[in-house]
């Protein structure tokens, strides 16, 4: 099947290790937090969600003004602080939903195919909750994304090709140079599309699986906004999270090869060649 023609719901394999649905926002303390966790609890007690523990988190402080910011701290030198964070399980033990006084985040780290929009009506519901305006008056929107983590392993890395495209992933050579072996390769992207940001990251890394060499292959892709009124509009508005769900596929079509794509349809990928490859459940995402 051409690349362009094959849907989502066409694939039967993924590598697909976690998603990430965030809300990030300003003008709430622990205080207010506290006062409305309870309604919270009440509201996710009827999705699923069994108990709930307190943690104390180091948590981040970014510039959202800075598109290239967000999960990659490391390079921009943010602020860390300590803060309470209210962490909701769900009795899918690989889903859990995190609440602070700054952010709101479910993560779900299920190797079965999920269907993350059905998760993003819950996190509505504890943001409407939240932003009520009685509630937490001076509550701001900073920053929306979803993110999806991809990942594999690649018993030999001069096979790369033929499962991910060059224009994402390449292996560095000289001439008559046999002695030079890549340790790591990582190409970052940050992206504008249609109204969104995207941070992209390709990475490969050189290490050890099943006693032998091999390379872990990660796809990281970060699709967000940051602008307060486009955020409150896709509260309103849930096409948008599909909208944004539809063009993280694209962006990992483009990623993979057209013959690694056909063959996450059938089945039909050298399991000694590449690892980390899951049969999908009853959903897809």
């Amino acid at each position: 099947m051409e690349k362009n023609c094959i849907d989502r719901k066409a694939l039967r394999y993924n590598f697909l290790k976690k998603i990430i649905i965030r809300f990030d926002y300003d003008g709430m303390d622990d205080t207010e937090l506290d006062q409305v966790i309870s309604s919270i609890s009440i509201e996710l007690k009827k999705h699923d969600y069994t108990s709930r523990t307190v943690e104390m988190e180091k948590e981040m402080q970014f510039e959202f003004n800075d598109p290239e910011s967000g999960d990659y701290a490391e390079l921009y030198g943010k602020k860390v602080r300590e803060q309470k964070v209210f962490v909701f399980h769900n009795e899918n033990p690989q889903i859990r939903l995190s609440i602070s006084s700054s952010s709101a985040c479910i993560t779900i780290e299920e190797t079965k195919y999920v269907d993350c929009l059905k998760y993003c009506d819950v996190l509505w519901k504890v943001m409407l909750i939240i932003s009520e305006p009685e509630k937490v008056p001076f509550f701001m929107f900073k920053r929306f994304g979803l993110r999806k983590i991809n990942q594999c392993f690649l018993m030999d890395i001069n096979h790369l090709n033929e499962y991910f495209e060059p224009s994402h992933y390449h292996v560095f050579r000289l001439p008559d140079e046999a002695d030079i072996k890549e340790k790591v390769m990582q190409i970052r992207d940050s992206l504008e599309i249609a109204d969104y940001n995207v941070n992209l990251i390709r990475t490969l890394v050189r290490g050890e699986l099943r006693g032998k060499e091999a390379y872990q292959v990660n796809y990281d892709a970060d699709m967000y906004l940051i602008d307060s009124d486009s955020i409150a509009e896709l509260m309103k508005n849930e096409d948008k999270i599909a909208q944004m769900n539809d063009w993280l596929f694209t962006l990992y079509k483009d990623a993979v090869t057209e013959a690694f794509l056909n063959q996450l349809i059938d089945g039909s990928f050298d399991k000694n060649m590449i690892a980390g490859v899951e049969a999908n459940g009853e959903d897809t995402v």
